[in-house]
């Protein structure tokens, strides 16, 4: 185990590094491709932004993904769906780019909490699938932590999570046993009703 939490390390590390960068402006949105690839959109989590989700991002690329788009959560001390709200008109603005071609969303902890929650809300885009990495689906005990409202939002148990829907939207969750943030792990599944 030792080796695997040494890595864990050095990824929280790369982490925090490129938090900073994330701060630095960003340039206007690239075209979308004229290809027919479907948009991939990164949705980072609570405590990360544009930046932390470069190794992603190359790792998509080098796989010959080029449809990619990049998302933070703002403002992070809000509640969870305000925050969500706040994401809305970003994915609306890719998908009339994109000429309605269907989403790939993948989120990213709180990034996948947000987008389950615009599903639940109606969200008027075509989707293809959802990807939740490492989402505190039913709460989290560690949501002590979070700011402000979010946090007793994402308090274990909670409510709050446990009546979001998904309908027929396809959605997948991935998860480690080495996550540090979801605890109880159990709480990293989908809930009953949620489509998995």
């Amino acid at each position: 185990y030792g080796l695997v939490y040494l890595k864990e390390c050095l990824a929280i590390s790369l982490h925090a590094c490129l938090y900073l960068f994330g701060w630095l402006p960003f340039g206007k949105p690239k075209p979308v491709s004229e290809e027919k690839e479907a948009p991939i959109v990164l949705i980072a989590g609570l405590w990360g932004n544009r930046a932390t989700l470069f190794p992603l991002y190359w790792r998509l690329r080098k796989a010959g993904f080029n449809n990619i788009h990049l998302l933070r959560l703002s403002p992070t001390l809000r509640s969870l769906d305000k925050i969500a709200q706040n994401l809305q008109p970003q994915l609306e603005d890719i998908c009339r780019r994109s000429n309605a071609t269907p989403l790939q969303l993948v989120g990213l902890g709180a990034g996948a909490l947000a987008i389950r929650y615009l599903i639940h809300q109606g969200l008027q885009i075509p989707i293809a699938r959802c990807i939740g990495v490492g989402a505190a689906y039913q709460g989290t005990q560690l949501a002590v932590f979070a700011p402000s409202q979010i946090g007793a939002q994402l308090k274990y148990p909670s409510d709050f999570l446990m009546r979001l829907k998904t309908g027929d939207i396809p959605l997948s969750t991935l998860t480690t046993a080495l996550d540090q943030f979801t605890l109880p792990p159990l709480q990293r599944a989908l809930p009953n009703n949620a489509t998995q």
